[in-house]
């Protein structure tokens, strides 16, 4: 993952499950969304970083448990999280459209290289 002030990107080394053969999603590109900042991944991704720096140390991962202990998140943490924030959200509807359907409609760019 490379991290600026004004694009994000995250580079896929191996092929995904989901990828056709002969064809390999290299790198995602979010570049900023100015309309409304609370929407951006670029801001968040830096605003996130600014607040974990301190407690990092030499983990390398993006994601770190809150707990005493902080270490990097594992895959069923991030499934955890993820699953919670949805069902906090169920009432928000839009957020059960197709992604393709959000990101069309709050018009952000995704650059795929």
């Amino acid at each position: 993952m490379t991290v600026s002030d004004s694009r994000v990107s995250f580079r896929i080394g191996d092929p995904l499950k989901t990828s056709r053969p002969g064809e390999h999603l290299s790198e995602l590109v979010f570049v900023p969304y100015p309309p409304d900042r609370r929407l951006c991944i670029v801001t968040l991704t830096v605003s996130y970083q600014e607040c974990t720096n301190n407690k990092r140390g030499l983990l390398t991962g993006f994601f770190l448990t809150i707990r005493p202990s902080v270490k990097v998140a594992s895959w069923d943490a991030l499934r955890r999280w993820a699953k919670d924030v949805m069902s906090a959200s169920a009432n928000k509807a839009a957020l059960w459209l197709p992604l393709s359907t959000i990101i069309s409609t709050i018009g952000w760019r995704i650059y795929i290289h």
